[in-house]
């Protein structure tokens, strides 16, 4: 018993010492990070307020005399790097790769510019272009680096200020006017810029399919934003013009079909636009007589839209179920009430109905045996042989006795 409760504590005591060497590794998941901030001609600038971010946590540091600040960070986390200073600007965070090696920052003194932009058809002010600035300067870290987006105003000025001194791509972005770039050198605080854009139409070719047949639509009236762009030609198109670099809602109408709207986006090239659309769901009863004699059968057929048979489709007469359609789309059923009686159909929330006229039982669609015919679209000439026939027999008969 002695010797089991020293193994007992034995183990206790490595299971401690365990428990303390992880410890010691977690707490060892940070190293210090030297952020070195510069100016423009490598000169340390001291007195800049220095953030690195990471997840929920952050750090800062003021730089000393040499530009340097140190900051404890995690090694394993993502961590972006921005700096403050009155007379110096970063226009991006940085982002860090490794702690362990200096992150060097440059920081440049501000500026500001004033960029107007006008048409370059008739030089008149374009109001709500977009202007991207992203950095341009030829082997740098952050080349094409976003540093801004502004828009041009009523008088189409746009301003921007407290941004570094140094070369900028702007691009322009506005409805109908193609993409302009243009260089931007700001080397002060009352730079101005013009720069010119252009309008242009391209060519669009609308396509419109019938989907079920896989044949074009003729006759499909086509809208873009609710204005008419003209009806599709025997072959299922219609060409029109679009401004560039603009989205637009298409709407598609046809009589007997489903009217359809999409998205179109327009770049700068001629572009086609492919529709497909299908005619309104519906069904229809087809019937095989519009008149039957009460107790005999009679038979419908169920269509699509298409005119296509509709099979599993429900029949009911005057309110009661009697049938469900074949394969063939045909259901077969007794009218039983002479008048007139009502025939519906159902199909996947898709109902139609008709009359169909009940005939009263008498001498005239009486057969010889006593049964009847059923009275109404093909049964006539029927009918009359087999009275003929019967008054033959019968005359027959007589002549014989």
């Amino acid at each position: 018993m002695k010797r089991l409760g020293a193994t007992v504590v034995v183990v206790v005591l490595v299971v401690g010492l365990t428990i303390g060497a992880v410890g010691t590794v977690s707490a060892q998941q940070q190293t210090t990070m030297t952020v070195s901030v510069t100016d423009g001609d490598g000169n340390p600038i001291s007195d800049a307020e220095v953030t690195a971010s990471w997840g929920d946590g952050d750090g800062t540091a003021t730089t000393r005399s040499n530009g340097n600040a140190l900051i404890d960070v995690p090694t394993d986390a993502d961590i972006e790097v921005s700096v403050e200073h009155p007379e110096y600007v970063q226009n991006i965070p940085k982002t860090v790769d490794d702690p362990d090696n200096t992150v060097s920052i440059e920081m440049l003194e501000p500026g500001a510019a004033e960029i107007t932009v006008v048409d370059e058809e008739n030089g008149e002010p374009v109001e709500d272009v977009q202007l991207t600035l992203t950095h341009t300067n030829v082997g740098k870290h952050d080349d094409g680096a976003e540093v801004a987006t502004i828009e041009t105003d009523g008088n189409g000025v746009a301003e921007i200020a407290e941004i570094e001194q140094r070369e900028y791509t702007v691009e322009t972005n506005r409805p109908g006017y193609l993409i302009n770039e243009t260089t931007l050198d700001l080397d002060g605080n009352d730079v101005t810029e013009q720069i010119e854009i252009e309008s242009r139409n391209v060519e669009i070719e609308f396509n419109i399919t019938d989907n079920y047949l896989d044949s074009p639509v003729e006759g499909a009236a086509i809208t873009v934003d609710g204005s008419s762009a003209g009806t599709t030609t025997s072959d299922g198109t219609q060409v029109t013009r679009l401004a560039v670099n603009d989205n637009y809602d298409i709407t598609v109408a046809k009589e007997g079909y489903t009217e359809k709207t999409r998205e179109l986006q327009v770049g700068e090239q001629p572009a086609g636009f492919e529709l497909t659309i299908r005619r309104t769901p519906e069904i229809s009863i087809e019937p095989l007589q519009t008149a039957v004699v009460a107790g005999q059968q009679t038979q419908v057929t169920i269509t699509n839209a298409y005119g296509d048979p509709v099979p599993e489709a429900s029949v009911s007469l005057n309110g009661e179920g009697v049938a469900q359609t074949n394969s063939q789309g045909s259901a077969t059923f007794t009218v039983s009430d002479a008048g007139e009686n009502t025939i519906s159909v159902e199909y996947r929330g898709l109902e139609d109905s008709i009359s169909i006229e009940g005939v009263e039982q008498t001498a005239d669609n009486e057969t010889e045996d006593g049964s009847t015919d059923s009275v109404g679209t093909g049964f006539g000439i029927a009918v009359a042989v087999l009275v003929i026939a019967g008054l033959t027999i019968a005359l027959s008969r007589r002549q014989t006795s």
